[in-house]
């Protein structure tokens, strides 16, 4: 609900109307725990709202997803443990990925220089 609520208020033009009572209220009252995101939301500029809106988007998709079970097509970095900054390791290159994975491989003492097993 409150990502359509965030689409409307961008065709609108950040105008605040997309909700009856506005956005700060709306997220007050629903996800208290991202209210600071949008706190002043009837006071800022267009272009300030819409870095808030942005940001009010990720909040709600972290308190989302953590409430939610993972399933195979959930971005990785709404898995324990990983995180934005963890992120980019998983996503990176593939030479990237091999050195991740590599130690946890069941065979990786075989080829792996200097290791005992």
């Amino acid at each position: 609900m409150v990502r359509k609520v965030i689409e409307l208020e961008r065709q609108k033009g950040f105008t605040d109307r997309a909700v009856v009572g506005g956005i700060e209220a709306l997220v007050r009252r629903h996800f208290p725990e991202a209210a600071a995101t949008v706190t002043g939301y009837s006071k800022m500029s267009k272009e300030e709202r819409a870095e808030a809106l942005k940001r009010l988007e990720e909040k709600v998709g972290k308190i989302l997803h953590k409430n939610e079970k993972l399933r195979l097509n959930t971005p990785i970095r709404y898995a324990p443990g990983v995180g934005e900054k963890r992120e980019a390791l998983f996503t990176g290159s593939e030479s990237s990925r091999s050195r991740i994975f590599l130690p946890f491989s069941p065979n990786a003492w075989r080829t792996a220089p200097n290791s005992v097993p």
